[in-house]
């Protein structure tokens, strides 16, 4: 076999308004943004996997697709998750869960976001 797929290496959410996105994701959640971004998109300092926000191309849908994302965290995740109940996200009870503790919230687009700390 010459080669074959790794896993998932970079991860971009198709968004209706860009800048709602990009305000979301850097006021509300505290990502930073990366220094830069090709036109039409927001990309931010994620690891291991990179994450952007970006317009749809032509015949690309936005929204909730089905997709499961999960968000590593690394931290306090109780506080975490208060913080961002007091900026108004709609933020699920800190819970036990398959990969670690958990919570999730939904972004602008609707979209299940969970936030977990490995262990």
């Amino acid at each position: 076999m010459p080669g074959g797929l790794t896993g998932p290496d970079f991860v971009a959410f198709i968004v209706s308004n860009l800048e709602v996105a990009k305000t979301f994701w850097t006021e509300t959640i505290g990502l930073q943004l990366a220094p830069t971004s090709p036109p039409g998109a927001h990309v931010f300092q994620t690891h291991p996997v990179s994450f952007a926000v970006r317009s749809p191309r032509d015949g690309e849908l936005t929204g909730v697709g089905g997709t499961a994302i999960w968000f590593a965290f690394e931290g306090d995740l109780d506080a975490y998750a208060a913080l961002l109940a007091e900026r108004k996200v709609a933020v699920s009870t800190v819970q036990p869960g398959p990969f670690g503790r958990f919570f999730v919230f939904p972004d602008p687009e609707g979209r299940s976001i969970t936030v977990y700390a490995k262990g």
